[in-house]
């Protein structure tokens, strides 16, 4: 059995062989003779974006596009793996976490004022690190604070299109805790 099983196996490979030397053979000699006589296939043509009309949904804005790269040009690696920004839920905060650091998230702990200036209190919990910043200064490479309420804080992310802008609020759980008291006679 196990004989008759390997001697098969051999056959078959063996007459495999013979097949495509052959298969290639008549082929080298077709190309010898002449033109072949099964027609050729055209190769495709290359699949280009049309830019839409003009129009409300038409814009590359909209649809979030971009723009046909020509074969030649490639976006460097840089380019193609830039650090986007995201607002990120954990429980009832929302923090601002950004896409090359997972483990990383800057939270907004707090509104203080310094002078007649508000600042802000940020936390990164990945860094241990707490950042206290005004108007205009920078958190991370392309984060910046662009104002600052009575309750939230609007951070911006520099991108290379337009930056994003996030608004971070003040999660108050014990207001009655933390809230002025007036005193009663």
């Amino acid at each position: 059995m196990k004989r008759s099983v390997v001697i098969l196996t051999v056959l078959v490979s063996f007459l495999t062989v013979l097949y495509h030397l052959n298969s290639q053979n008549s082929q080298i000699t077709k190309d010898r003779s002449g033109p072949s006589t099964t027609p050729s296939l055209e190769s495709s043509p290359l699949l280009q974006f049309q830019k839409p009309p003009k129009g409300a949904i038409g814009s590359l804005e909209v649809w979030d596009l971009k723009p046909f790269v020509p074969l030649g040009q490639m976006l460097s690696l840089k380019d193609m793996f830039k650090p986007v920004y995201t607002l990120v839920k954990n429980g009832r905060v929302y923090t601002l976490q950004r896409s090359d650091r997972p483990n990383e998230a800057w939270e907004l702990q707090g509104i203080v004022k310094r002078g007649s200036q508000p600042r802000v209190l940020l936390y990164n919990s990945g860094l241990r690190k707490m950042k206290n910043a005004g108007v205009g200064d920078v958190i991370d490479e392309q984060l910046t604070v662009k104002s600052i309420g009575s309750g939230s804080v609007i951070l911006e992310a520099k991108d290379s299109k337009k930056p994003q802008r996030f608004e971070l609020h003040l999660f108050n759980t014990q207001k009655e805790t933390y809230a002025i008291k007036r005193k009663t006679l």
